[in-house]
């Protein structure tokens, strides 16, 4: 069960508990954000909708995938102290952007992976992921 209210909360509830909370630790929050990522993920695959997505009266639904990417990069940002989430996000993320053929995203995504998390266990898979995407995009004058 993915969505609940706030007398039976489901996953996405609990993880925006643990990421808002001020007594989670960083990797707990961290571990939240990369689970709520993947179900956003699910939800884009197996076309479900959530209120997650929803933006108010009049506006379309986000996007999951572009919901997934976002909780991914914030990892990134605010716990790039923990080498291997933060891999695993921007991994996940770049992979993302590769498959709506957004490459100039997924290379910069898997640059900065590559960079910054030279140690972590996806740097293999994220350096050949790198490797096999098309030239960069000329930069529009």
């Amino acid at each position: 069960k993915y969505d609940g209210t706030k007398k039976d909360p489901a996953a996405f509830e609990l993880w925006v508990g643990i990421i808002e909370s001020s007594n989670a630790s960083n990797e707990m929050k961290a571990k939240s954000m990369l689970a709520f990522g993947q179900t956003l993920e699910t939800l884009a695959t197996k076309k479900l909708t959530s209120p997650q997505l929803e933006q108010g009266v009049g506006k379309p639904p986000l996007d999951p995938l572009d919901l997934a990417v976002s909780y991914y990069q914030k990892i990134d940002l605010y716990y790039d102290n923990l080498p291997e989430l933060s891999g695993q996000g921007l991994l996940r993320a770049a992979k993302i952007r590769r498959a709506q053929q957004k490459n100039d995203d997924a290379r910069k995504l898997l640059t900065t992976l590559v960079s910054k998390y030279p140690n972590s266990s996806v740097t293999t898979e994220a350096t050949e992921l790198l490797q096999s995407l098309p030239a960069a995009s000329a930069p529009a004058p």
